[in-house]
């Protein structure tokens, strides 16, 4: 039994290992506006998240920014269309 507990062990420290890589690659590609990059690293996060058993998984690092983008998009879809003015 206590070799299928170090497998775990072992597993839980692989799988952290591998979250905060994702993250920190996620952040990077964000703030360099590779946008594609930061959705599949955010990907990867939330994926091996899901690996973890319901007590070890983490609170979601990107939650902040996906509030924000909801509110620009709710602040984008309440603005009238812009009319262009031809000359």
């Amino acid at each position: 039994m206590s070799e299928a507990k170090s497998d775990s062990t072992v597993l839980l420290v692989g799988v952290t290992a591998a979250m905060q890589d994702a993250e920190l690659k996620a952040w990077e590609a964000l703030s360099g506006y590779k946008f594609w990059m930061f959705g599949y690293h955010a990907g990867r996060w939330i994926n091996y998240n899901n690996l973890l058993s319901q007590g070890e998984r983490k609170s979601n690092p990107f939650a902040e920014a996906v509030k924000l983008a909801r509110r620009k998009r709710d602040e984008a879809e309440g603005q009238t269309s812009i009319e262009i003015k031809a000359d």
